[in-house]
């Protein structure tokens, strides 16, 4: 590519495409020293390493001067770094600074878990059957008796879920499990010791003392699960065939920045004897409309599963505008705010100050939707080590279930 879009610029040095605009204006005006490339009587900055150096320098020049009458400072409050390990604080920071993006994952942390918990009861009560929830619970009921089939030959199951929520989606399917006397332990992977805390008084709620639960907080975008999945072989008496049963549910994987590299850290952690269930929305043009993230009647422009973490960095002093919709050079739905004013939030990190600056009309990316048909996500599976056993799309083809074992090398 001999020149840059003006967007790309825009989105790489966080920065407004007016902003490169007048670079460009500038550049033919002689002020400023940026080689351009004209494309029908228009003019872009050159695909130059030299170019390149000079916008970062610009960048990082506009960032000191700022509109005091525009500027806001905040500082998150002590409960934030109270909830949050270190380890979480240097994730958000990295997030906002190299990505402009606040985490989906930690929305779900302290009081984001309970509005979640309600959002999925709200889905789970709907008398409108075309939701995640009831779809992903609809495919494992019916595909149940090919799933047991794949396991047939083992003893017991773990069954290992991944960004457990509420357990709300594997109530039927531990149902089934335990009158087959077929399931050993029941393992809740997340990243909100929270979101495991609700799921663990669900199970205790449907099942009393019947099911054996395990939880572990881990984040799956970057913590291995050898340790979780590598269990059952230790345990396993000689003449018990344990198998585990990985369950990862509600498009969790959908949101990740990068779902391969997701795909290959649960995969790492894959023995032969795993069977890997995914469930996922497919891209179609009814998927791409926006989505209702309200709990209650009560129309809200941003969704109080958001409400804990802006509470928490004190977002809500800041003047911003909610944005959703379908990006289709990117294909995913996003939902993000637009800064109406310069903003610097100051984090205390091992008791040194990292401040992380936007500028006015940049955005901060709170959800993304990943948008892919069921042969890419077949192909993007079988990309990371994993082959199909089986699938399933419901009768509208929205929604698409997958059983994956990791790939058996062929010599």
């Amino acid at each position: 590519m001999y020149y840059f879009k003006n967007s790309e610029i825009a989105e790489t040095y966080h920065v407004s495409v007016k902003t490169v605009s007048n670079w460009i204006n500038a550049a033919k005006n002689g002020k400023l020293n940026i080689s351009l490339y004209d494309v029908e009587n228009k003019s872009y900055v050159a695909n130059t390493a030299r170019n390149m150096a000079i916008l970062k320098n610009l960048a990082q020049e506009r960032r000191k001067y700022r509109n005091t009458r525009s500027y806001k400072e905040i500082t998150p409050t002590p409960e934030f770094y109270e909830l949050f390990s270190r380890r979480q604080v240097v994730a958000i920071i990295n997030s906002l600074e190299l990505h402009r993006e606040l985490p989906r994952q930690f929305t779900y942390m302290g009081d984001g878990a309970e509005a979640w918990n309600k959002y999925s009861i709200k889905l789970a009560n709907s008398s409108q059957r075309d939701n995640s929830l009831l779809n992903t619970i609809e495919l494992l009921r019916e595909n149940h008796t090919a799933i047991s089939t794949i396991l047939q030959d083992y003893d017991k199951i773990d069954v290992v879920d991944l960004g457990v929520g509420n357990a709300i989606p594997v109530k039927d399917l531990l149902d089934r499990l335990l009158r087959q006397d077929s399931l050993g332990r029941y393992v809740a992977v997340d990243v909100s010791s929270s979101m495991i805390e609700i799921a663990k008084r669900n199970i205790a709620k449907w099942f009393g003392g019947k099911i054996d639960f395990v939880s572990e907080v881990k984040d799956i975008t970057y913590d291995r699960m050898d340790e979780i999945l590598a269990t059952n072989i230790y345990r396993s008496p000689s003449d018990c065939k344990i198998a585990n049963l990985i369950l990862l549910l509600g498009g969790t994987i959908n949101n990740s920045m990068s779902t391969e590299n997701t795909l290959r850290m649960i995969r790492s952690g894959m023995s032969a004897n795993d069977i890997f269930v995914t469930a996922f929305k497919l891209d179609t043009p009814n998927s791409r409309r926006y989505f209702d993230y309200n709990v209650g009647p009560e129309i809200r422009k941003l969704s109080s599963m958001y409400d804990n973490i802006f509470n928490l960095m004190n977002l809500f002093k800041v003047d911003f505008a909610l944005e959703a919709d379908y990006d289709p050079i990117k294909r995913m739905r996003y939902e993000r705010i637009r800064l109406n004013e310069d903003l610097s939030i100051k984090f205390i990190c091992d008791k040194r100050e990292h401040i992380v600056n936007f500028n006015k009309n940049d955005t901060i990316l709170l959800l993304r939707i990943w948008h892919k048909s069921s042969i890419e996500l077949l192909n993007e599976f079988d990309r990371c080590g994993l082959e199909i056993l089986h699938a399933a799309i419901t009768n509208d083809g929205e929604y698409l279930l997958q059983v994956h074992r990791v790939k058996q090398e062929k010599f």
